[in-house]
């Protein structure tokens, strides 16, 4: 057996026995890589797969497996050269391709299963797959990338020390990485590029895990309005506007119940993420006929007529902030005490005001966004911060469907991930605020739904123990998971919608009972 010059070992291939240990380790090699990737998936995912992203483990098993296979291949095999650092070199290609294999393959096995399941054409589900692909490439890459070139680093390590007629020394003569590489320009340029897009990669990424999540310019100066007359004229006047504006669903504009006069009670609610007023406007009535006064303001940017309007892509934390303020400015002459209540998003903007207003006497959570679900707390905030620092794009609530879907038909089939990022750059400036100081509004309650697969509730119950801590009085209740009921409790638009046992509840904790 002859050593070539430099750090590589070159083995004969001459003999059986030699030539299987290689095919062997390569397979090993592929088969290790494709585990760590499906072990960091499941690590970054909470230990389930991405629905949403249409990833399960077995896709990133294989997709990685296979590649890590193949770069082992063209690297070590075929070359009968191994090395640290030709197994570097394969376990970062590996990590930098498999991120870009695993959601194409992920869209053609969901399109062979669904047809049209990513978009109308092979470009349409190219380029959705490229997106992700660049998204999860920057939030967990900076860990994949120099996880998997250990890796393969120890696997030819081990394949020196172990396979059969190779050399057992694990530290072969050393030169210079400039006295290997002279002469073979198309190996310097890979490496170079392979090192260039590893380091770019992992200091970017760390940089996105380690800035951080500025929430302290969430705050809004209050100015409620003290005048029955005043508070009824103002939200009459954007009424009118948003009725006036050809571009709104007439469906969507905000909406005011009020018996005449200043009442004891008023409920002001946030709708969900991509729908509308109209999603409150049956348990709305239900309040007024017991003597409430009910505002349910318009969430900015929703309610339009085009349903697949681009205007959401520009919503920020900012704006809610500044939305949810003025609507509880304005509902603040309408009675004594104020009940702000929301759903999902909405949840997320009444959590705002339960910390920040204490012209709020309750706040009603109806499975807030707090976290995405199936993904473990400490990645949330890189997540957000992932989400905000790369381009936007929009996804599909029914990937299959996508316009089509079922569903109320004022509601947003899709939303930009930016919008997203600005609801959990909100929560985390709801989270700062409660592990400073106790919430302004002195009663919270929780509304949790164990059949939920949209929203953590163990995020929900976080931030109850947080607020039940600093002194505030926290309430809970949970719909049982064999109720199966969805995400969305409270339109009556909404597919397998169950209102008639869920709006009495909704009631009876609004006016302080236990269901």
């Amino acid at each position: 057996m002859a050593l070539h010059p430099g750090s590589d070992i070159a083995v004969s291939a001459a003999g059986v026995r030699r030539t299987s240990a290689f095919a062997i380790w390569t397979a090993i090699a592929g088969l290790t890589l494709g585990a760590l990737a499906a072990g960091v998936a499941r690590l970054f995912q909470g230990g389930k797969p991405a629905a949403d992203l249409t990833v399960t483990s077995v896709i990133v098993f294989v997709t990685v497996s296979v590649a890590g296979a193949l770069n082992w291949w063209l690297l070590i095999t075929r070359r009968r050269r191994v090395s640290a650092g030709r197994g570097a070199l394969a376990g970062a290609l590996t990590a930098l391709l498999g991120y870009l294999l695993v959601f194409q393959v992920s869209h053609l096995v969901y399109s062979l299963a669904s047809p049209g399941f990513y978009g109308e054409s092979l470009a349409d589900r190219f380029a959705g797959g490229l997106i992700l692909a660049l998204v999860t490439l920057l939030f967990s890459g900076w860990f994949m990338v120099p996880l998997l070139a250990l890796s393969g680093a120890l696997l030819a390590l081990g394949q020196i020390a172990l396979a059969p007629g190779m050399e057992r020394a694990l530290t072969p003569r050393l030169r210079s990485a400039a006295a290997v590489l002279r002469g073979r320009p198309l190996v310097l340029t890979m490496v170079s590029g392979l090192l260039a897009t590893s380091l770019f990669i992992i200091s970017l990424g760390t940089w996105v895990w380690t800035r951080p999540l500025f929430v302290g310019d969430l705050v809004a100066t209050p100015a409620p309005l003290a005048d029955y007359a005043a508070s009824v004229a103002a939200i009459n006047d954007q009424i009118a506007a948003e009725l006036a504006n050809p571009e709104l669903n007439q469906l969507c504009a905000s909406r005011l119940y009020t018996p005449g006069q200043r009442v004891e009670r008023v409920v002001v609610f946030f709708h969900g993420f991509t729908n509308c007023p109209a999603q409150f406007v049956p348990l709305a009535e239900q309040l007024a006929a017991r003597g409430y006064a009910v505002y349910i303001p318009r969430l900015p940017r929703h309610g339009y007529a085009d349903r697949l309007t681009d205007n959401l892509a520009g919503l920020t934390a900012n704006e809610l902030v500044r939305f949810t303020s003025r609507s509880l400015d304005l509902a603040a002459g309408l009675g004594a005490e104020v009940t702000v209540a929301g759903l999902s998003a909405g949840g997320t903007l009444a959590a705002w005001a339960a910390q920040q207003r204490d012209d709020v006497a309750q706040a009603v959570l109806i499975a807030p966004l707090f976290h995405i679900v199936g993904m473990p707390p400490f990645s949330i905030r890189p997540a957000a911060s992932t989400i905000l620092a790369t381009p936007n794009f929009y996804m599909w609530w029914d990937n299959e469907a996508r316009e089509r879907a079922i569903g109320p038909p004022y509601a947003y089939p899709r939303y930009p991930v930016h919008a997203v990022g600005a609801l959990l750059r909100l929560s985390f400036a709801v989270q700062d605020g409660a592990e400073r100081r106790p919430p302004a509004t002195r009663e919270i309650v929780l509304v949790n739904n164990d059949a939920d697969g949209a929203i953590s509730n163990s995020a929900t119950a976080a931030f109850g123990a947080l607020w039940a801590r600093n002194g505030a009085i926290v309430r809970s209740f949970t719909f049982p998971a064999d109720l199966a009921l969805d995400h969305d409790v409270i339109d009556p638009n909404h597919p397998e919608q169950r209102i008639e046992l869920v709006y009495p509840i909704l009631i009876d904790l609004i006016e302080g009972k236990n269901p």
